[in-house]
Parts: C-alpha cells; sequence; structure tokens
C-alpha cells in the first residue's frame, strides 16, 4: 500500500461516507415521525438497519486503514536502514509475503 492511496481511501471514506451519517440518520427519523403506509414503514426500517450495517462496516474499514498506515511503503521508506533494521529484527515490520510469528 503506498501513502497516496491510504490517504485518498481515508479521506473519501470520512468526508463523503462517514461524515455525512448524521444526515441519513436525521432523514430517517423524519420519515418514521412520518404517517407512513406499511410498506413504507418497511422500508424505512430496512434502510435504518442498512444504515447500522454501513456505519459498522465503514468503522472497521477506517479502524484498518489506521493500523495499516505505520505499513504503508511511503512509512518504510521514510525510515533509516538502522531503524527498518530494527523493526524488522523486532518482527514489527515483515517482508511482503511472510507473516508475523506470535
Amino acid at each position: 500500500y503506498d501513502g497516496i492511496l491510504m490517504r485518498n481511501a481515508l479521506r473519501v471514506l470520512q468526508d463523503f461516507t462517514w461524515h455525512p451519517m448524521w444526515l441519513y440518520a436525521e432523514q430517517l427519523t423524519h420519515w418514521e415521525a412520518q404517517a407512513l403506509t406499511p410498506a413504507q414503514r418497511a422500508e424505512v426500517a430496512e434502510l435504518t438497519q442498512r444504515l447500522a450495517t454501513l456505519r459498522a462496516d465503514i468503522a472497521t474499514i477506517l479502524d484498518l486503514a489506521a493500523r495499516l498506515k505505520p505499513q504503508t511503503i511511503d512509512t518504510i521508506l521514510a525510515r533509516s536502514d538502522a531503524e527498518l533494521g530494527l523493526d524488522a529484527l523486532l518482527g514489527t515490520v515483515t517482508p511482503r509475503g511472510r507473516r508475523k510469528q506470535r
């Protein structure tokens, strides 16, 4: 992963998906307060459930991105040889394709 890709992905998720969640929730609350047909009420309930699922999924993605950020190629290349060697010895950075042993 490179730093630019990571920054752009985080920005898109945060700015265009995560931040407007409150607006979607407000709209659903507004609709729930209206006199709805049973079909409309079922649709609002479905959308409410989808919003909750989307919120959880985005939170998971943002958490994963935060954990991957220190492992981007840009971050690794910015380290000195000594820092990178120490990280490799300590197991905090592993060669691609190898998994850290626990």
